[in-house]
């Protein structure tokens, strides 16, 4: 575990929040309750929570494509979470403030290059 998450759980569990704020994870192929999907594509998909504070990236499939979400919180950080090319997910929230807005991408790699396609960013409504 990484040195931020480890400070992220003795945080959250120090305030008491884990528990009580951490929504349940997202059942295959459905978002979590009270998510949505925030960007789509074959390869995968991305939900935010409604109160824009969880961040789920799923990549569906197992290929040479991998999914990756860059998104920037209200308080003006830059977070890049990936996902794949095995069929995987990712998970990631912000601890103070809420995504502000965030861009979903899929990657493939093909020998020694890789071809980034995205979605134009989007403003997460709260």
């Amino acid at each position: 575990m990484s040195s931020r998450a480890n400070a992220v759980a003795v945080a959250a569990l120090v305030l008491g929040t884990l528990s009580s704020s951490a929504p349940a994870a997202a059942a295959a192929g459905s978002p979590f309750n009270g998510g949505r999907v925030d960007g789509q594509a074959p390869y995968g998909e991305v939900f935010v929570s409604r109160e824009a504070v969880h961040i789920y990236l799923y990549d569906r499939k197992d290929d040479n494509y991998w999914v990756t979400v860059h998104y920037v919180t209200t308080l003006g950080n830059d977070v890049d979470l990936k996902a794949g090319p095995k069929e995987s997910s990712a998970h990631d929230f912000v601890f103070f403030g809420s995504i502000d807005r965030l861009q979903f991408c899929w990657v493939r790699a093909d020998g020694d290059k890789t071809y980034r396609t995205c979605h134009k960013t989007k403003t997460i409504e709260k």
